[in-house]
């Protein structure tokens, strides 16, 4: 087959766009003929990754969309034309689109191809409360007592109903109903899909992850403190001041020289530094912003468990990398996370609103004994494996690909 994964930027490194590639180059292992496609490319981070995949990069805007934008309807139809035949110049048998607005552009687009959407969630900023169901329904209940201001923005969203938002999701439905295929990333993903497009019936196909050729081989707990990782894009929806707080809540609890590293850049950076002065966790806590790959197995391989309590995360392939990199998890209590650690049997699920359920897992996973952490870490990275395995997670999709 000659398959067209269509990215709209791989400028930031997140799961969508790991995934993106990870796809590719199994389908290009695999004898099929992949072009990468794509509207931005950060060669410093990505040139590397790619390797030998074909890579197209297109045009943001022409002048004649720039001066349509008056109708956004209009203007964009132009777009979804003028790039259906800048694919069709591939030759394309699939076009397999990640995150918005390559599927809705691949969906106006004409294409006659089978034209699939690998879902990693529907657009968030049209629809807030579809997508970020368990923040909205815990802001309603009284369960957040502490919010970053940029989550108080977030969640300031649905109140403003604008006419802006109504045509967005106006041409997101039309792109969504010119597709042939849609592909959900996990349960969770599928429900909101359910919830926003009234489509029932999708396939839902984890996401793969390359794990190590060998088991990595880690005995007990570093007993001079427990040492905690959180890797991820710093942004108010990762909810990353609540693992801080529950840090401050027990630091003193688990053993005489615990750390948290925080691993990741973004724009809640400059908050989370603030609050964890405020929390009194400077000499406790370290900030390493984005590292590359060398330096990150590095900082994995000095931790003992990675915690992190998204709100509303649709996967989290975050999650099973760290498993195969021998740290217990500890996610929140639905997403992604609550799938992967199958509601805590391979680790801890908590409320993400709750730094004091978090605090007392953390003070949980102090007390283990050395053999029944070696337990969990091996019973977790081998369900992990049987479950996101490459060839796994590839058979699975190519199948869904091939069979039209």
């Amino acid at each position: 087959m000659r398959i067209a994964v269509f990215h709209s930027e791989f400028t930031e490194v997140g799961g969508a766009e790991v995934q993106a590639l990870n796809l590719a180059h199994y389908l290009h292992g695999r004898g099929d003929q992949i072009d990468l496609v794509s509207f931005q490319l950060d060669p410093e981070r990505w040139s590397d990754a790619i390797g030998g995949l074909g890579l197209v990069l297109l045009e943001g805007s022409s002048w004649r969309e720039k001066l349509g934008l008056w109708s956004p309807m209009f203007s964009n139809r132009l777009r979804a034309r003028r790039i259906g035949r800048s694919l069709r110049k591939l030759l394309p048998n699939v076009v397999l689109a990640h995150n918005p607005p390559s599927n809705t552009i691949l969906g106006m687009s004409g294409l006659n191809a089978l034209k699939v959407w690998y879902c990693h969630e529907p657009p968030r900023d049209i629809y807030p409360e579809e997508t970020t169901r368990e923040l909205y329904s815990a802001s309603r209940s009284g369960d957040i007592n502490h919010l970053s201001p940029a989550l108080g923005d977030l969640l300031g969203i649905h109140e403003a109903s604008s006419a802006w938002r109504l045509k967005e999701r106006e041409l997101d439905q039309e792109g969504v109903r010119g597709l042939n295929r849609l592909i959900a990333n996990s349960e969770y993903t599928r429900s909101s899909i359910e919830a926003v497009y009234g489509i029932r019936g999708i396939e839902v196909v984890n996401p793969m992850v390359n794990f190590k050729d060998s088991l990595r081989h880690r005995f007990g707990l570093d007993r001079s403190g427990l040492k905690i990782l959180v890797q991820t894009r710093m942004e108010a929806i990762k909810n990353v001041d609540t693992v801080l707080r529950a840090f401050a809540r027990v630091r003193s609890r688990l053993g005489g020289n615990p750390s948290l590293h925080l691993v990741g850049t973004g724009s809640q950076l400059p908050y989370l530094m603030s609050l964890a002065g405020e929390l009194n966790l400077l000499e406790n806590v370290r900030f390493h912003g984005f590292l590359g790959k060398r330096d990150l197995e590095s900082v994995r391989a000095s931790c003992d468990v990675f915690a992190l309590l998204p709100w509303d995360e649709p996967f989290g392939m975050v999650f099973p990398e760290c498993a195969d990199a021998g740290l217990l998890l500890i996610g929140s209590d639905h997403g992604g996370p609550l799938e992967i650690l199958e509601n805590g049997r391979y680790g801890w699920n908590c409320p993400a609103h709750s730094a004091e359920s978090l605090g007392e897992v953390f003070e949980k996973v102090w007390a283990l004994t050395d053999s029944e952490v070696d337990h969990r870490r091996s019973e977790t990275l081998r369900s992990c494996r049987g479950r996101y395995s490459t060839n796994v997670i590839g058979a699975r999709l190519r199948n869904l690909l091939s069979n039209e």
